[in-house]
């Protein structure tokens, strides 16, 4: 997933570490993607790390 998201934005960024722990679980369904979007948004900002929408975005399509 590392390396997914360093493709995503092009460069290494600290948090990617935070995100690599989690199990991902692949679905088409709309909630399964606002849910992501909100477990990407908390954990993030649970560090100290404000995400944008656009940034959200690209984290979530990384991790399916």
């Amino acid at each position: 997933m590392v390396a997914r998201l360093r493709e995503a934005f092009g460069t290494d960024l600290p948090w990617f570490a935070l995100l690599s722990n989690y199990r991902w679980t692949e679905s088409d369904s709309p909630g399964w993607e606002q849910r992501t979007a909100e477990l990407v948004t908390t954990t993030l900002a649970e560090h100290g790390v404000e995400a944008s929408a656009e940034e959200v975005e690209r984290i979530c399509r990384a991790c399916a």
